[in-house]
């Protein structure tokens, strides 16, 4: 289990409960790997600035395929990170996902 953590209960609810645990710790690490998958375009912030139609477009995909957090995408636009979630959430709700 992982440290830090106990389970009480009798033998076979443990043993159980650390199949779950290491389960959802192998689960976890799919995750991992799927999004850096997911968010290996490569490009730079400004790259999808030039190319997108908005700004808030370009925030929203530098930040779903490159993998910048919202918190660069602040530091080089001069934005908070709140107004940057701010603008990629209107950015997602307006293209309906």
């Amino acid at each position: 289990m992982r440290t830090g953590n106990c389970c009480f209960g009798n033998g076979d609810f443990v043993a159980r409960m650390q199949v779950i645990v290491a389960g959802s710790a192998r689960l976890d690490q799919a995750r991992d790997i799927a999004k850096v998958q997911q968010r290996s375009e490569g490009k730079t912030l400004r790259q999808y600035v030039a190319e997108a139609a908005t700004r808030e477009e370009a925030m929203w995909l530098a930040h779903a395929r490159s993998g910048l957090t919202m918190t660069q995408i602040g530091e080089e636009l001069g934005l908070s990170t709140a107004r940057v979630s701010q603008l990629i959430k209107r950015y997602q709700q307006g293209r309906g996902t």
